[in-house]
């Protein structure tokens, strides 16, 4: 079956205070990937809202100076429900992904250094899961709380 997805039509938007991992994500992936980045939560939150049609998956960096990744992944959540939220970190915050994904805060957590391919498989797959712009197609099980 092949695969119709045009990967270009949303946006990915990642945020990290690490000015040289920002490069290096969008010149690992900005060729395949319409990417977005920001060096703070302050810069998502102006992306996301100025791309809000266009934003279907955020990926942040859980250790930034102000707010953490997994606060503004719960924020973002409150503004843009239907983007898929990945959490990345080099540092072992298992308590803190734990929570993450409990909470419904994100779909999943990648570590650093990450392994090229298969992030780009998870992008891949987080953006077909939650369709293109003007799309109904999204897997409501990521937007919402799970049932406690």
């Amino acid at each position: 079956m092949e695969n119709v997805h045009d990967y270009q039509k949303s946006a990915i938007l990642y945020v990290d205070d690490e000015e040289m991992l920002l490069k290096f994500f969008h010149r690992a992936f900005g060729k395949k990937f319409r990417v977005l980045t920001a060096a703070n939560a302050a810069e998502g939150y102006r992306l996301l809202e100025q791309h809000r049609n266009e934003i279907r998956l955020l990926m942040t960096d859980q250790r930034m100076p102000g707010e953490k990744g997994v606060q503004f992944l719960e924020r973002a959540r409150q503004l843009h429900p239907r983007a898929i939220r990945i959490l990345t970190t080099a540092y072992s915050d298992l308590d803190v992904a734990i929570e993450a994904v409990n909470s419904g805060a994100i779909y999943k957590y990648v570590t650093k250094p990450w392994d090229i391919p298969q992030l780009e498989v998870t992008l891949r797959r987080a953006l077909e899961t939650c369709g293109e712009p003007g799309s109904n197609l999204r897997d409501s099980r990521f937007s919402q709380k799970p049932d406690v």
